[in-house]
């Protein structure tokens, strides 16, 4: 196991902080009685918590043989590795289309600010 710096520490720790403190107001967000509120807070401790799962899990897999399935299922080293074609042109023509759509969005808005 390779030895991590400081920055992969601090960003650690700010994830769990970020985590905990989203999960304890969704919590007292429904012990309040709020119905919609604390589902945006859940969904922000996910956002952070996630992140930190796969930054924690090969550390933990590796002292503990219990995680070592569950990090071998999610990073896939039980499955061997094959080499196959995606296409992707697809993705790429999303890309192009959606930054001339942002690009006439902002010369209109630009020339609509100006008075043409």
């Amino acid at each position: 196991m390779e030895k991590k710096g400081v920055g992969f520490w601090l960003g650690m720790v700010i994830l769990a902080a970020l985590t905990t403190c989203c999960a304890y107001l969704a919590f007292w967000g429904m012990q309040a009685g709020d119905r919609s509120g604390p589902w945006l807070f859940v969904a922000f401790a996910f956002l952070f918590g996630i992140p930190l799962l796969f930054g924690i899990l090969p550390m933990v897999s590796a002292k503990n043989p219990a995680f070592k399935g569950l990090h071998d299922k999610a990073t896939g080293a039980d499955h061997p590795r094959t080499t196959r074609f995606v296409p992707h042109w697809f993705m790429m023509t999303a890309i192009i289309v959606m930054g001339l759509v942002l690009l006439y969005w902002l010369i209109a808005g630009i020339l609509s600010l100006i008075g043409r």
